[in-house]
């Protein structure tokens, strides 16, 4: 067993991290069984801060509707925005 850090802003971008590092796609679907990403919490200014309602917002919306309902097409377009391309995201469904 393995574990290692690899340096990216979400656990989705580890897949093109990787990528990018030179695996090949069949590689990564019987070797990853875990990837998380961990964000630092911003302590908020008590003078500064606003409240925001999630469900007015349509860019947290988006977000929170792709993971709650796991709408695997939603999940793909934020996949494929973040520099994964379609041929990869192809390979890596089919394995």
């Amino acid at each position: 067993m393995v574990f290692s850090t690899i340096h990216t802003n979400s656990a989705a971008e580890t897949i093109t991290r990787v990528f990018n590092l030179g695996a090949k796609a069949y590689m990564l679907a019987g070797t990853f069984n875990v990837v998380m990403a961990e964000r630092l919490a911003r302590k908020v200014c008590s003078h500064c801060k606003q409240q925001v309602s999630v469900k007015e917002d349509p860019k947290y919306a988006y977000a929170i509707s792709a993971f709650k309902n796991y709408n695997l097409e939603l999940l793909k377009k934020e996949v494929l925005d973040r520099g994964i391309t379609q041929e990869q995201w192809k390979s890596f469904m089919e394995q």
